[in-house]
């Protein structure tokens, strides 16, 4: 094997990024463990619902603005036109958490003392983190391999 930072060789055996990434990521995972505080303090849903609807209403601005911008006939990126295409699923689900989970729920939740997402739910601080290092590309693998043992569970 090349030394770190050397090209390897045609046909030499080298190991790509992807091999060593799942272990970095579970790495990574019990790093949040140790890092993330948290309190068991009963509270109200903290910002997790006004930041639910502020979202909801930002992805409705942004969709009726892109819907605009089609219909006088600008082009709009790939990822535009998934969420011209999509948005209805998204609404359903963002709409399904707010009428479906109740705030209750969240108050008995270990909530994150630490920001950016302090009062949140700890699970909350972990889906983001899986989320960012995985580019929003769910795996089932590498969520397996996330082992975040959390004291007190969620």
């Amino acid at each position: 094997m090349p030394a770190a930072g050397a090209l390897a060789r045609p046909g030499a055996a080298a190991h790509s990024i992807r091999d060593f990434w799942p272990q970095r990521f579970a790495q990574h995972g019990r790093s949040l463990a140790q890092t993330h505080r948290a309190t068991r303090a009963k509270t109200l849903a903290g910002n997790f619902f006004p930041r639910l609807k502020g979202n909801l209403a930002t992805l409705r601005e942004a969709h009726q603005y892109i819907g605009v911008q089609v219909s006088s006939g600008y082009d709009i990126s790939p990822a535009a036109e998934w969420l011209l295409d999509n948005f209805h699923l998204i609404e359903a689900q963002l709409n399904e958490i707010n009428a479906g989970l109740p705030r209750s729920y969240f108050s008995a939740l270990p909530k994150l003392l630490d920001e950016p997402l302090a009062g949140l739910p700890r699970v909350y601080g972990v889906a983001w983190a899986f989320v960012a290092h995985t580019d929003g590309a769910f795996d089932a693998a590498m969520l397996v391999n996330f082992p975040v043992r959390l004291p007190g569970g969620a």
